[in-house]
């Protein structure tokens, strides 16, 4: 069997990756007023407080995943006789995934019967997740690693993410939004729709003035593809950065329309709530027909 690595902005609990015998690597999160505290996404701190801290006004940034980190827990693996497939954050967002590759191209001549696989998912969070999620299936129905990441690569092109953020500084922070469009969003209490690009970098999709609204945008946007693709309501997942209640809310107006019984609600971790802030909500769903 295929060893399975994942970094930590797939989000994965921990009793998840217990369960699915899962290798993660861990995107690093940094208290700005205190650089000496960093923590491992996921693990070293609870989400909760991140985004509770967050919302008391304390700024958070991360640093991917280095060369040194990779080759420690490629090679852990490989030290293991295992063969394995990492399935990466989105190269649109970060260049961890260059690095995921030097480190195995460095690891080659060091173990050379070993099979290293390396997919950009062009996803993140709960997107990544679902990828993922399919890979494990087939790993446990006992697919060849090639199987495994002919698939992955598919579904790296088939994955859509909709979402929008309650407050629009974080993004005017990482550079997704100019400033004048951040302050009149403010003023007007503008909504940015956003998803991500055929190369799974984040684009602003639409500007939607009001909450409600915006959600309802997400959700028409959704409606449509299930129309088209019933498939996609076995691949999907709600996600939020502590905003669990609107969460909830449009897992139940889904539901009003289809049966939501496979949608999952997750909480979104701080690789990418860092950077979207606390109140996000989010849907990701696999559409094969894409």
């Amino acid at each position: 069997m295929t060893k399975i690595i994942i970094d930590s902005a797939s989000d994965f609990t921990q009793e998840e990756i217990k369960e699915f015998n899962l290798e993660p690597l861990y995107v690093s999160v940094i208290d700005t007023d205190d650089i000496e505290s960093i923590y491992r996404d996921g693990l070293d701190i609870k989400t909760s407080e991140i985004y509770k801290n967050m919302r008391n006004g304390k700024i958070y940034k991360t640093s991917q995943i280095n060369l040194n980190q990779y080759l420690e827990g490629f090679e852990k693996v490989c030290k293991e006789g295992e063969d394995f497939i990492y399935i990466c954050l989105s190269y649109g967002l970060t260049t961890a995934w260059d690095s995921s590759c030097m480190a195995i191209q460095m690891l080659k001549e060091k173990y050379p019967n070993i099979k290293m696989v390396s997919i950009n998912s062009k996803s993140m969070t709960i997107g990544e997740q679902l990828i993922v999620r399919e890979i494990i299936k087939m790993n446990n129905e006992g697919k060849s690693i090639e199987e495994l990441e002919e698939r992955a690569k598919f579904l790296a092109g088939k994955v859509n993410h909709l979402f929008t953020v309650e407050d629009l500084e974080y993004l005017y922070r990482g550079g997704r939004i100019s400033k004048a469009i951040k302050a009149v969003g403010q003023v007007l209490n503008i909504k940015p729709l956003l998803a991500n690009d055929e190369n799974g970098a984040l684009i602003l999709k639409d500007k939607v003035r009001g909450e409600a609204k915006v959600y309802k945008k997400i959700l028409n946007l959704y409606f449509d593809d299930v129309r088209r693709n019933p498939d996609i309501l076995k691949h999907t997942i709600i996600g939020h950065t502590d905003n669990l209640a609107n969460a909830q809310k449009l897992y139940e107006m889904i539901n009003e329309e289809f049966d939501a019984k496979d949608i999952a609600i997750r909480e979104i971790g701080t690789a990418i709530g860092a950077h979207v802030g606390p109140g996000c909500l989010a849907i990701a769903y696999i559409d094969e027909t894409k």
